[in-house]
Formats: C-alpha cells, structure tokens, sequence
C-alpha cells in the first residue's frame, strides 16, 4: 500500500476532499468494510456506502444499521444537500471516520418522466441523477435504462462541437418531472 499511501496523503496535505464508494452487498463484505473504515479514518476520508443495486432486500436502513455494527454509534451526524445527488447524511465517529449514506432513493423523486410508470423503479436507488455520456456516445438520463437517452453519436457523428451544440439544443423541460 505504499505507493496508494503516499499519493492519499500527498492529496490530504493539499487539502483535496476524498470520498471512497463502498457497494455493501451483504454480510460477506463486513471484515473488508470494517478494514476500509480503520483506514479512512486514519487518512480523513469519507467513506459512502452505497447498498448494491442487484440486490433488493438491502436498502439505506439496513446499510445505516451495518455502519452503527461495525462502528459504534456516531458522535455527529448532518445532511449533505448535494445538488447533483440525493441528500446524504454524514456520520463522524470518535476515531475521526465520516461515512456518508443516502437518505432516499432516487425512485422516490422522479426526476424524470419517464420515471413516472417505470418498472425499474423498485431498483432504482443509486441517487446520482447528473446527465452521463457514455463511452459510446449516448447522453444517458439514468443508469438502468438504455431507452432513456440520446445517442449522439448517431445525431452529431464524433465532432465535439456538434455534440456541445446538440446538447445545448436538448429541451430538458420535455424530459423533466414538473415536481422536480
């Protein structure tokens, strides 16, 4: 881990915000999570802990409770609005750990209207609704769903201008819920 070790503190010295994704999937992941936190703490990291989106039975509940069995109650806790996610809270502990859950699922806001009668909505908890570019070129509006997008490839060829361009023309208000 020295290479790892030293890049994580040359970052914290210069006062740059980490936060490490940690995909619980069950309590098989206890011992890694547990270790991950032991040294995050160490390094001032936040550490979210997302549940995973291939299995139904976990949900922000259970992750907060997987948190509270592997590290003790908090001593603080606050909610993060984040304007490109959902809000979170942050939980610091006495060993100096700061570990972020989400408090909804994106399932519950409808950001978009094609949210509205989607069968993917049970699965539907990731959070994170900024607008992707995929690999390929589709300008995706969420991560569960290939038929919601646009395949600028296809409508504007590779020219960068022309994908800035076809972007800037996209109405978002079609595509929006009016409660969003």
């Amino acid at each position: 881990m020295g290479d790892a070790q030293s890049i994580l503190e040359r970052l914290l010295f210069h006062k740059r915000p980490l936060k490490l994704n940690y995909v619980y999937r069950g309590n098989e992941d206890d011992a890694d999570l547990a270790e991950l936190f032991k040294h995050a703490a160490g390094f001032g990291l936040v550490v979210n802990v997302l549940d995973d989106l291939n299995q139904n039975d976990i949900n922000h509940l259970s992750v907060r409770d997987v948190v509270r069995r592997l590290c003790g109650e908090a001593i603080e806790s606050w909610v993060d609005d984040d304007p490109d996610s959902l809000p979170t809270t942050r939980l610091r502990f006495a060993n100096g750990l700061i570990v972020e859950i989400k408090d909804t699922e994106i399932g519950q806001l409808l950001p978009w209207k094609a949210c509205v009668g989607c069968l993917e909505r049970q699965r539907c908890r990731e959070g994170i609704y900024a607008i992707r570019i995929t690999h390929t070129g589709v300008l995706r509006l969420c991560m569960l769903r290939e038929d919601i997008g646009f395949d600028l490839f296809s409508l504007a060829g590779r020219d960068l201008q022309a994908i800035t361009q076809l972007i800037k023309e996209i109405s978002w208000r079609e595509w929006r819920c009016s409660s969003s």
